[in-house]
């Protein structure tokens, strides 16, 4: 059938929804960080504490020890939006939340 390789060469509905659904909506409904009983995740620099091999192109390859600037939540409960570094072409990412501890929080002083 014409056009059939094209559909093969497109992500499943499966890989969109896990990349991709209710990202806004999840941002703004952890806006206060208080919804779920869940702690808020504050802007700033985390460490990963354990290597991270991502499963979308929406998701970001992590390190054990490797420092990444987090955003907010994003993504799904569960996950943080983080500042992709720019040799690996910038933007945002998804990491697991699970897998971050706070190094220095951007209100903090210095």
């Amino acid at each position: 059938m014409p056009g059939e390789e094209d559909l093969n060469d497109m992500p499943s509905q499966t890989e969109l929804a896990r990349n991709f659904s209710g990202e806004e909506e999840e941002e703004e409904s952890y806006e206060d960080g208080q919804e779920g009983g869940e702690e808020p995740l504050y802007p700033g620099l985390y460490k990963a504490l354990y290597a991270f091999v991502p499963e979308g192109t929406a998701e970001m390859a992590l390190e054990e020890e490797q420092v990444v600037r987090v955003i907010g939540r994003g993504g799904g409960v569960g996950w943080a939006v983080v500042a992709r570094p720019e040799k690996d072409g910038g933007g945002h990412a998804l990491v697991p939340e699970s897998y971050l501890e706070p190094v220095k929080l951007d209100d903090e002083e210095d």
